[in-house]
């Protein structure tokens, strides 16, 4: 393995750029996996604070409870996906796992699907050309859906 190690996490202001982060040495990368092999549900910032990682390393912000991986190959392969479920046992939301999720899918519920697929459909049907129309379209649409609708596309879910 390489002293340095480049990482790539979102910018907050363009979601088609992205900022350098890095962790500059082996013994930083030893620490931290030995840090989550001896006490996986410690959050990141408290085990940030415990390692003394320098400020730089902070500027992530992460969610206690939650690790998110997303779904490239390489992070479902059988080897990854194997020291996950050691680490994070019964807590993996992923395809092929206890709880399964979707490729590619964001974080909406069926409900949210079926509102935007409804309301797409129903605001193209009159083909806005500019974009006062299509935000108006959208406002009388959106209060169009009626509770009735609502309860049976919630009676419809399977679960």
């Amino acid at each position: 393995m390489d002293a340095y190690v480049r990482k790539y996490r979102w910018d907050g202001k363009n979601p088609n750029s992205c900022c350098p982060c890095s962790i500059r040495d082996e013994k930083t990368i030893e620490e931290v996996e030995a840090s989550v092999r001896q006490n996986p549900s410690l959050s990141i910032r408290k085990r940030i604070k415990a390692l003394n990682i320098k400020k730089s390393s902070k500027k992530i912000s992460f969610n206690s409870r939650t690790w998110f991986q997303q779904d490239a190959t390489c992070h479902t392969s059988n080897a990854a996906m194997g020291v996950v479920h050691e680490l994070f046992p019964n807590k993996v939301i992923s395809r092929r796992c206890n709880i399964n999720w979707p490729s590619r899918s964001p974080d909406l519920s069926p409900f949210d699907y079926f509102v935007w697929g409804y309301l797409k459909s129903k605001v193209y049907e009159n083909k806005p050309t500019n974009l006062e129309q299509l935000k108006q379209t959208m406002r009388s649409e959106m209060a169009a859906i009626s509770r009735v609708m609502c309860q049976r596309f919630i009676s419809n879910l399977r679960v």
